[in-house]
């Protein structure tokens, strides 16, 4: 019972600290190749913004190909495709690959970039998962001599209790938690 208590007359203190120390700011850098993970719209308007402004000159969908989105036949990475076609980015410098999850997105990324003889690339993702994804991305392309940049969207948040008052985002959280150990389990 004084265990249950203390977690909720103290979860304003330790809730915010919880998701913090999931996250990494990193300013880009210039780079061969944008990395991003769709299907969420904030990460792939951040990149294509970074293209736009030239940190850049290729960029790199990565999705999983199996998931269309609601009420329609494309996938989420096509749907992001014709949207940097719109925002006027030449197709010949967008990839599209299929992945299943973040270690998948690495192999990928490093793949393409051997692949198209690049030398570094910036990745981009959300807040919450940046130290799970420095993890897995450094345990990739350790000794691959790639240079990588790994920063998060510039998503806002207004209140530190922000994360946890959202079902989504406390959902988002937990799992990061819960993959954190796992990945580095699994890595190590």
């Amino acid at each position: 019972m004084f265990l249950y208590l203390l977690i909720v007359f103290t979860h304003r203190f330790w809730l915010p600290l919880a998701a913090d120390f999931l996250v990494i700011q990193n300013l880009p850098h210039q780079a061969d190749l944008i990395v991003v993970a769709t299907p969420f719209r904030p990460r792939f308007l951040y990149a294509f913004n970074l293209f736009k402004k030239g940190f850049a000159n290729q960029i790199l969908l990565v999705g999983d190909n199996r998931i269309k989105s609601p009420g329609s036949k494309i996938t989420h990475s096509d749907m992001a495709k014709r949207e940097a076609l719109n925002m006027g980015i030449p197709e010949t410098k967008i990839h599209t690959r299929h992945s299943t999850g973040t270690r998948t997105d690495a192999l990928q990324a490093k793949n393409l970039m051997f692949s198209l003889g690049l030398k570094s690339a910036v990745i981009v993702r959300d807040p919450y998962n940046m130290r799970r994804l420095i993890m897995i991305f450094s345990h990739v392309f350790d000794g691959s001599g790639l240079n990588l940049s790994l920063i998060s969207t510039d998503q806002k948040r207004g209140s530190p209790d922000y994360w946890w008052l959202s079902p989504h985002s406390f959902v988002y959280v937990i799992k990061e938690w819960i993959k954190l150990p796992i990945n580095y389990y699994l890595l190590n």
